[in-house]
């Protein structure tokens, strides 16, 4: 099937971006194979296999890799790592080779970055409370920052984060705090927020999204690492979308076309209803940024804040129509 081209970017977003350590993983694996003579992935890091060879040489290096890599080595030296301008350079030269291969968390933002951001406001990645952790972070900001340039981007360590299992919950009320705390910010803002759980451990995303949701979030994305395209789904509950679908009878046939709308009643005069909807239409707007032509909202007439004017309406595909009306139906 022929994807649709991108729909035009009408809202200005912020995403809120979980880190995990893939970015180190696959570059720690390029490096050996490298430094074992493979052309290939020597030409993506820009470096000779002696010049790899020489990183690996270098003990903080060498020790940080392996450390994420589950052979061995101190986690802690990856505190020293940028210090060293050659390996930093690999890495950027890794990512504008191919960052979707280099880092899960960047490959789910693929249609955003390629569209080189220019409907994205603010950019937050959390990091673990970790040398690794946070180390992926920085390394993810700075090559985000050449592809970003209208973006602020910052990098926030969260305490206890990923560090012990001790403090477990300790780093997850955190992270869910901050998470919170800047949706609201964002929000107040006026922008759109989406929440992106492709890094770091599951429980960590889930904990997040649920306290998220409270904090204003508005679309939901992830990137199964055996997938090519990323998934976003609305931040809405199974009871929403059941009072939606029945209780405002929002799901209409208009011109042939299977619509979302809002420009009746008993969904026009309804407060619930009107609320409903425009977190939905702000969450389509978003999901068409983050999915591109594959998303299922082929048109969306209705603003930014999900207030409409005249006409207001979000033309949906077949398969996504099936899917709301169960939905519906189970809530």
């Amino acid at each position: 099937m022929r994807a649709r081209e991108v729909p035009p970017c009408k809202c200005d977003s912020a995403h809120l971006v979980l880190v995990g350590t893939s970015l180190l993983r696959n570059v720690a694996a390029a490096i050996s194979r490298c430094a074992s003579g493979d052309s290939s992935e020597c030409g993506k890091l820009g470096l000779s296999p002696h010049d790899a060879k020489n990183l690996l040489g270098i003990n903080p290096i060498a020790d940080c890799l392996n450390s994420v890599t589950g052979r061995g080595g101190s986690p802690g030296s990856c505190v020293d790592v940028t210090a060293y301008k050659g390996f930093v350079d690999a890495v950027q030269s890794y990512l504008n080779y191919d960052y979707k291969r280099a880092s899960a968390e960047l490959n789910a933002m693929q249609n955003v970055i390629d569209a080189e951001c220019k409907c994205v406001a603010t950019i937050i990645l959390y990091s673990t409370d970790t040398p690794e952790g946070y180390l992926s972070a920085d390394l993810l900001k700075s090559y985000l920052s050449s592809r970003c340039s209208s973006a602020t981007i910052r990098v926030k360590r969260i305490p206890n984060l990923g560090t012990d299992v001790s403090v477990l919950w300790e780093g997850l009320s955190n992270l869910a705090a901050e998470v919170r705390r800047d949706s609201k910010k964002l929000r107040d803002e006026g922008l759109l927020i989406a929440l992106n759980l492709t890094g770091g451990f599951k429980p960590e995303g889930g904990f997040t999204l649920l306290y998220g949701y409270y904090g204003g979030i508005d679309v939901v994305y992830y990137i199964h690492e055996f997938f090519k395209n990323p998934v976003a789904i609305p931040a809405l509950t199974l009871e929403d979308v059941s009072t939606l679908v029945i209780n405002c009878e929002a799901l209409k046939t208009v011109d042939g076309r299977r619509v979302l709308t809002c420009s009746h009643s008993p969904c026009k005069g309804n407060n619930t209803c009107k609320l409903i909807f425009g977190k939905l239409c702000r969450s389509a707007h978003l999901i068409n940024q983050i999915m591109g032509g594959l998303s299922p909202f082929k048109d969306v007439a209705c603003n930014c804040e999900g207030v409409c004017e005249k006409e207001c309406y979000i033309e949906v595909d077949s398969k996504l129509v099936d899917v709301i009306t169960k939905l519906a139906g189970e809530a």
